[in-house]
């Protein structure tokens, strides 16, 4: 996380101050910038405030007080719930980051709404959950603009110690960013259900995932998210249907442009799955809870 004097430092908003954005926004005030918020749900915006983010009523009254803007809501939805307030606001001097996971084709409809209105924009997604964002340490994939890329610089070198210009064009971040989340789906379902089965077979779980940790069997995802499962702790770090949300959309894209690739639709279906099993607002690792599949 790059450290800059507070007296250079622009404003930045956030909307949407919910698990990624809180993370984001601690990171920044760390570094000394000026954040200000806003978001609909009451307890995000009150531990928001809490943290020292100026929370405000609205997006406009937020972009108001700042020259960076974060979009980080749930879904294209949201964020085309939040522009029709926002873009009045805009002008030539502000920069707006797009960082929520949505379709490429929904990142390029976006980008282009903000720079009809004189501003720069970028298809920004992230990845890694609120702890690494609050430390600064996220990946960023980028896609816009090489003025847009050098006006956001002071932020993203804050917010990640990790960031990858994909293109000039707008949707191709977006496109690397669902790749990327439907592997992670892929390892996530492949491992809950060999870890399942192990224990079926007799095995002690926790010496088996020891055992492909250290081996050929080795994810990161797996490494990071099963170990919680094996503890029976299922608070969310990462939201079950987050994660489920970003795989379909994976799935959707590489439908809409004539692919298909099974083990992905497989993932899709185990992530429906544990929706379906109730397991919505628990961490992605509960995917374990599912009982394996038995031959027929």
């Amino acid at each position: 996380m790059t450290i800059i004097s507070q007296t250079k430092q622009p404003s930045v908003a956030i909307i949407g101050v919910g698990n990624m954005g809180l993370g984001m926004a601690r990171a920044l005030l760390a570094a000394g910038f000026s954040v200000h918020g806003c978001d609909i749900a009451a307890p995000a915006a009150a531990a928001a405030a809490q943290a020292g983010v100026t929370m405000h009523a609205a997006p406009a009254l937020a972009a108001q007080k700042a020259t960076t803007l974060i979009i980080a809501v749930v879904n294209a939805a949201q964020i085309d719930g939040v522009l029709p307030d926002l873009l009045p606001a805009l002008t030539p001097a502000h920069t707006v980051l797009f960082m929520s996971t949505i379709a490429p084709a929904d990142a390029s409809r976006f980008v282009a709404m903000v720079t009809a209105t004189g501003a720069q924009a970028l298809d920004a997604p992230m990845s890694g959950g609120p702890a690494r964002a609050a430390a600064g340490q996220m990946t960023l994939m980028l896609a816009g603009s090489a003025a847009a890329l050098a006006a956001a610089k002071p932020v993203t070198d804050v917010l990640a110690n990790r960031s990858f210009t994909v293109s000039a064009h707008a949707g191709d971040a977006t496109k690397v960013k669902l790749l990327n989340n439907l592997l992670a789906g892929i390892h996530l379902t492949a491992g809950a259900q060999v870890l399942r089965l192990a224990g079926d077979l007799g095995l002690n779980p926790q010496t088996f995932l020891d055992v492909t940790q250290v081996a050929s069997g080795q994810s990161w995802i797996a490494g990071d998210r099963l170990p919680r499962a094996l503890a029976n702790d299922f608070e969310p770090r990462s939201y079950l249907h987050i994660l489920s949300k970003d795989v379909t959309l994976a799935n959707a894209m590489l439908t809409a442009n004539g692919y298909a690739l099974p083990l992905g639709l497989d993932a899709q279906a185990v992530f429906h799955a544990g929706l379906a099993a109730g397991h919505t607002q628990l961490d992605d690792c509960a995917l374990y809870l599912l009982p394996a599949a038995k031959a027929t």
